[in-house]
């Protein structure tokens, strides 16, 4: 018996929903472009929702809807990386067998991937899945995704990087397992991990510190910040806040719910003012905050490169739990480069091979600062610890009293 052959259509409702949800993909010029490709023109005046439902009664064949759906899988590929190391130095012959293992039980499954050498001691796979997400609208459902994944050898240690999401990161995962299976022992696994550190002062220093020390460039600029509040939920301390942002002790009979409204309006405003520019932790606006147990959880900045030709870089760094400061990911948007003496406006997009420099720049300078911050840390905590040595004095009875040094 012949299998049934599964049949989708889109009805106008699929195709509404579809382009109402992606301004991004589909704006007002998009939408008239879209009808303007059957000969029929709307008002440049008309509304986004309105061109919408218009454009979605038009016929729509199978290639026009692929075409559609394309256009979200595009603008799904700008991911940001993630990355761990492992507490050892594979050989290259391990990391073949071991992503060979993969590839045969990943194939098995229905997943499409292929390999490749980097250098002399790295390896690739390239991944093609489907990504089943049903709270999105029937068109956004199943979109076709692609994970690369690069595990190579730098010193003692193998650094894996992946995008920064849930299908590449369990892949990643599978294939340390698999190396504890080949070494028949645990390898430690090392990744910038905040959870174990006291407050969130440690969070801001290494934004900072990874915004101004970022080897062979200079800050620039700071386009981009989000603050997050250490408190449950980020809402700050009871009382109101006085014209710097300062706790007061004086509500004014203001109930709970303008004491709320208040929190959020100075929120609003320091992300907007006191967390754009260069002097991030030195504006009393953001000293504010900082004391209120707020602090940075993304940060997106320029850097000139010192060296020739010079380029002004435009870097990306967030963590995807901010509260425990866990899932560090970054990006390199773009750069822009000189012509006659001036530099382009805007950031364009950067050769694959200087990305990819670039993107090990800041995994490295990351997992740096984040091993300098826990040796401080633990450094502290040690300092803390030290007894308290005692003198024994006379006390003005001739007795003897123990005296504090």
């Amino acid at each position: 018996m012949a299998k049934p052959q599964l049949l989708y259509y889109a009805t106008d409702k699929d195709l509404f929903d579809a382009l109402v949800s992606a301004r991004q993909q589909f704006g007002e010029a998009a939408l008239l472009n879209l009808a303007r490709t059957r000969g029929i023109y709307y008002s440049e005046q008309e509304d986004r929702v309105t061109l919408a439902d218009n454009v979605s009664l038009l016929t729509f064949g199978f290639h026009e809807v692929s075409a559609i759906q394309a256009e979200f899988e595009r603008s799904g590929r700008g991911e940001k990386t993630a990355s761990f190391r492992m507490k050892t130095a594979l050989t290259l012959d391990e990391i073949k067998a071991i992503t060979g293992e993969y590839i045969k039980a990943a194939v098995s499954d229905g997943e499409r991937l292929s390999s490749h050498l980097i250098g002399e001691s790295g390896f690739a796979l390239d991944v093609k899945y489907n990504e089943l997400d049903l709270s999105r609208t029937s068109l956004r459902q199943v979109q076709k995704k692609e994970a690369h994944i690069e595990v190579k050898v730098v010193g003692d240690e193998t650094v894996v990087t992946f995008p920064s999401n849930v299908k590449a990161e369990s892949i990643a995962r599978a294939i340390t397992k698999r190396v504890n299976a080949v070494r028949s022992s645990v390898v430690d696994i090392e990744e910038i991990d905040f959870s174990g550190f006291s407050g969130p002062k440690a969070k801001t220093e290494f934004f900072y510190r990874l915004v101004t020390t970022l080897p062979d460039f200079k800050m620039v600029d700071v386009t981009n910040i989000k603050v997050d509040s250490s408190r449950d939920g980020g809402s700050p301390p009871s009382g109101g806040f006085d014209e710097l942002g300062e706790a007061s002790d004086d509500q004014n009979g203001e109930d709970s719910s303008d004491q709320e409204r208040i929190a959020q309006e100075m929120l609003g405003i320091v992300r907007a003012v006191a967390l754009h520019g260069k002097s991030l932790l030195s504006s009393r606006e953001y000293q504010s905050l900082q004391r209120r147990g707020f602090f940075i959880s993304k940060i997106q900045w320029s850097a000139k490169r010192l060296s020739s030709p010079f380029q002004v870089v435009e870097f990306d760094a967030s963590f995807t739990d901010p509260l425990v400061g866990t899932g560090f990911r970054y990006a390199v948007r773009g750069w822009s480069t000189q012509k006659n003496g001036e530099y382009t406006k805007g950031f364009n997009v950067i050769p694959d091979d200087e990305k990819q420099l670039l993107m090990q720049l800041l995994e490295q300078r990351g997992m740096s600062l984040y091993k300098e911050l826990r040796s401080e840390m633990l450094a502290s905590s040690a300092s803390a610890n030290v007894p308290t040595v005692a003198a024994d004095t006379p006390d003005e009875g001739g007795g003897v009293a123990n005296e504090e040094v």
